[in-house]
C-alpha cells in the first residue's frame, strides 16, 4: 500500500517526501492538489479507481468525510468540465459502491451555473431516491432557470408529504425572498397548486418569518428588507402579494403578515412606482 501512496503523491505532482500524517492524509492531499491544478484527467482516473477510494477510510464518525473534502473542493470555480466529471461519477457503480457519495456530487453540480438539462434530470431522479429535501435546497441556491423550474415542479408534486414540501419552501425562499427569480418560481407554485397548505406555505415563506418554523440550529437569518432590492423585484413581490391577497383560506395571522409586508413593499416602491 505504501508504494501505492507514493505513486499517488507523484501523480499529483507532490514530493514523495511530503510531510503527511498518514496514508489516508497523503491520498486526500494528492487528490486535492489535482483539483486545485484543474487536472481533471488525472483526477477522474483516481476517482474511478477502487484502490484509491479504498484508501480513503470512511470511519465512524465522519463517514465519507475525506472524499467529501476532495469533492467539495470542486465547487470552487465549478464549470462545465466539473459537471462532466460529476456526471461520469454519477454513473459509475465503483464510485457509487457507497451511495452516500451521491450527495457530494449533487452539491458540486449545484455550484455549476447555469444548470443544464442533464443535471436537472439527475436532480429529478435522485429526488425520488431520498434526496428530495437536499435537492430542493440546492436547486434554489443554484437559481438558474432549469434549477428553479425543477424546484417548482418538485414542490407541486405530491410524491412527498405536503408538510415536507412546506419545510423545503421555507428553507429555500425565506433567505432569498428578495431575489427576482425566486419570487417568480414562488408565483408559479402559488398559481398552480390546488393544495391549500402548500399555497399558504408559499405565502408565509415570502411574507412571514418565524424562527420556530425551523429545526434547532437550522433557521436562516431574518429575510432581507424589501427596500434592499431592485424596483423590478419589488414589482414582482407586489404582484405576488396581490395574488396572495385574493386567496381564500388564509389564516388570520398570515393575512396580517401579508398585509404588513405588502405595505412595506409599497413604501419601498414609493414614489418610484406603485
Amino acid at each position: 500500500m505504501r508504494i501505492r501512496i507514493l505513486s499517488l503523491l507523484l501523480l499529483a505532482g507532490l514530493s514523495a517526501t511530503s510531510q503527511v500524517g498518514n496514508d489516508a492524509d497523503a491520498i486526500e492531499q494528492s487528490a486535492i492538489a489535482l483539483v486545485r491544478s484543474r487536472d481533471f484527467s488525472r483526477l477522474s482516473k483516481l476517482l474511478h479507481d477502487p484502490q484509491f477510494l479504498a484508501g480513503l477510510p470512511d470511519g465512524v464518525p465522519g463517514k465519507t468525510h475525506r472524499l467529501g473534502h476532495i469533492l467539495i473542493a470542486l465547487k470552487v470555480n465549478a464549470n462545465h468540465e466539473t459537471a462532466t466529471l460529476c456526471h461520469e461519477l454519477a454513473s459509475d457503480p465503483v464510485f457509487l459502491a457507497d451511495p452516500d457519495r451521491m450527495s457530494f456530487l449533487l452539491e458540486v453540480l449545484a455550484a455549476v451555473k447555469p444548470m443544464t438539462g442533464q443535471t436537472a434530470d439527475l436532480f429529478r431522479r435522485t429526488a425520488l431516491e431520498g434526496y428530495f429535501a437536499s435537492n430542493a435546497r440546492l436547486l434554489a441556491a443554484n437559481g438558474s432557470p432549469a434549477a428553479l423550474t425543477l424546484f417548482a415542479s418538485l414542490m407541486l408534486s405530491k410524491n412527498d408529504p405536503v408538510e415536507d414540501r412546506v419545510e423545503c419552501l421555507r428553507l429555500a425562499i425565506v433567505p432569498r425572498r428578495t431575489i427576482l427569480s425566486i419570487l417568480l418560481a414562488a408565483e408559479v407554485i402559488l398559481t398552480q397548486t390546488k393544495e391549500l397548505r402548500l399555497a399558504n406555505g408559499v405565502i408565509e415563506s415570502v411574507f412571514d418569518y418565524h424562527p420556530e418554523w425551523f429545526r434547532p440550529g437550522a433557521a436562516p437569518s431574518a429575510p432581507q428588507p424589501w427596500a434592499s432590492t431592485s424596483i423590478k423585484t419589488l414589482r414582482a413581490a407586489l404582484h405576488l402579494a396581490e395574488i396572495a391577497q385574493k386567496r381564500s383560506g388564509l389564516p388570520p395571522a398570515l393575512r396580517r403578515s401579508l398585509d404588513r409586508e405588502t405595505a412595506a413593499i409599497r413604501r419601498a416602491l414609493s414614489p418610484v412606482d406603485r
